[in-house]
């Protein structure tokens, strides 16, 4: 960036029209590519009272024009494109100024590659020298795969608040302790050395073992509860409903009738 001997006048000027300039606008729309863009106009706009009004202005020229290769189209043909070196110039109404160079690339398969690249520089100038919210987005439309369309995130599932944890272990307490009621099958002590985020489990395996049809699937609920890796001392408080149930379940086998 080059200067003049002084800025102690363009140099205020300049914060307080900083301060001043709002986003800038997106009135382009690419029809292609199916989104909105900010074109030069919108950045001209959002500056040009502003930096009127406090004795500031713009100038710019292209100082190198570089021919590119020419690139490739999806469609076979081929489009021109060019790579321009703009000089910008913030002047105040003191003589001091401030410059800084920019560089834009366009490319056309007629002859408005320049003006592409020219109007690319003159915005990103604008941008970074005014400190200006800006876009990367192309502004035309080209012959270019449209880009790939972002896939939505799941959505998580929102925790659980301390009261919604508090009121389940709550009612898995009272669940356990009303199995321990009806089938006397666990001590307080027992139900105390539980850990709380096994309370639900340990009624939900109460009630699995009550549920149980025959000694077979008692067996098989014990070694479900090995894999998950139960706690022992779970296993501990389940061992006499475990017992008791078996017992009830060969009472009841011993009861039917024989098959003749």
């Amino acid at each position: 960036m080059k200067s003049s001997d002084t800025l102690s006048k363009l140099a205020p000027a300049l914060a307080k029209a900083q301060a001043e300039f709002r986003p800038v606008g997106k009135s382009g729309n690419n029809t292609y590519d199916k989104y909105k863009y900010a074109n030069l106009e919108d950045y001209v706009s959002t500056v040009r009272d502003i930096l009127a009004n406090h004795g500031l202005s713009v100038l710019s020229s292209s100082e190198e024009v570089t021919a590119l290769e020419d690139r490739p189209t999806k469609n076979g043909g081929k489009e021109h494109a060019v790579r321009v070196k703009l000089v910008t110039r913030i002047v105040h109404e003191s003589g001091e100024w401030i410059e800084t160079e920019s560089c834009g690339e366009g490319q056309d398969r007629a002859d408005k590659a320049v003006y592409k690249a020219i109007t690319g520089a003159r915005k990103y100038a604008l941008a970074s020298a005014l400190n200006l919210a800006t876009t990367d987005d192309p502004e035309q439309d080209d012959d270019h795969e449209p880009p790939p369309k972002r896939e939505s995130l799941p959505q998580r599932a929102a925790p659980a608040s301390v009261a919604q944890i508090t009121a389940q272990t709550r009612q898995a307490t009272e669940t356990v302790k009303q199995l321990a009621n009806e089938h006397g099958a666990v001590t307080g002590e027992q139900l105390a050395a539980i850990p709380a985020d096994w309370q639900a489990k340990y009624a939900d395996a109460r009630v699995d073992v009550l549920s149980a049809k025959s000694r077979e699937a008692v067996v098989k609920l014990t070694e479900g509860w090995t894999q998950l890796g139960m706690p022992e001392v779970v296993k501990a408080a389940l061992r006499p409903l475990i017992s008791k149930r078996i017992r009830v379940l060969a009472d009841e086998a011993a009861q039917e009738p024989a098959m003749v």
